[in-house]
């Protein structure tokens, strides 16, 4: 059996919050490092004993996964603004883990995450996840967050926060605070995210790292190297050297975006 990966759109208004639901099995046993993404996933977990529905954080540091165990997962890949967009909680509430959704999520919730629970159909639960969330409210602070989100990736995190400060009629102090609420980290820190998501699209084997570096925003080599190693937890060269098959996945929707 070969690993299966599906990817199914969002639906109506869910499109400003959910960058897509996925399917995914596989029966690879190699341990392979995932790179943080900066946003948050639900993970619905399908068992013949009653479906394990789990809110994941991977925050800024990489960390492993046996993709084998990873089968029957249904997800929702959130927009970095999406939890709190879609359920009022804030990133910043959570730790870099991965939590039981029931632990999370508010008491208006229970039906949802009990339905899920029972639905053994994989597209079916992703078809009961897409009528359940379009009955959320709109975020009316999301489309600025939205925005800024989208500037710092257009410039693959070499944004200059001043300039993208006077974009909106809000106080840096004001903007700082419903950006970190909502995203769950800083301008600065979501920027330099982004910058080393792009480094990694252009990193190959035979990449030249001084030009990488500068080309990607970084004074020198040095502190693109520190940088690579304070987000992937190894440098650029053993990284490489590794497993990357869910990574490739990730920098299609993800890295460089």
């Amino acid at each position: 059996m070969k690993d299966e990966y599906i990817e199914i759109p969002p639906v109506g208004f869910l499109k400003k919050y959910v960058k897509h639901f996925y399917i995914f099995n596989s029966r690879d046993s190699r341990p392979e490092r995932i790179l943080p993404l900066g946003t948050v996933e639900i993970t619905v977990r399908l068992s013949d004993n009653g479906n394990d529905i789990f809110l994941n954080n991977s925050g800024v540091r990489s960390y492993f996964v046996v993709p084998k165990a990873l089968k029957r997962i249904v997800g929702i890949s959130l927009q970095p603004w999406g939890l709190y967009g879609l359920f009022r909680v804030s990133p910043t509430e959570l730790a870099e883990s991965k939590f039981p959704l029931q632990d999370i999520l508010r008491p208006p919730f229970d039906d949802l995450i009990h339905r899920v629970e029972d639905t053994m159909d994989a597209r079916g639960i992703i078809a009961i996840l897409q009528q359940s969330l379009v009955r959320c409210g709109e975020n009316r602070d999301h489309e600025i967050i939205r925005d800024a989100v989208c500037q710092i990736h257009r410039y693959q995190g070499q944004v200059q926060l001043p300039e993208l400060f006077q974009r909106y009629c809000l106080s840096p102090r004001r903007l700082e605070q419903i950006f970190e609420r909502s995203v769950g980290m800083s301008f600065k820190k979501y920027s330099r995210l982004k910058r080393f998501h792009f480094a990694v699209t252009q990193l190959t084997k035979d990449s030249n790292l001084t030009a990488l570096a500068l080309n990607a925003g970084y004074y020198d080599q040095s502190h693109f190297i520190h940088e690579f190693g304070e987000f992937a937890g190894v440098s650029p060269r053993a990284y490489l050297k590794e497993s990357n098959k869910l990574n490739a996945i990730n920098a299609r929707w993800w890295f460089g975006k």
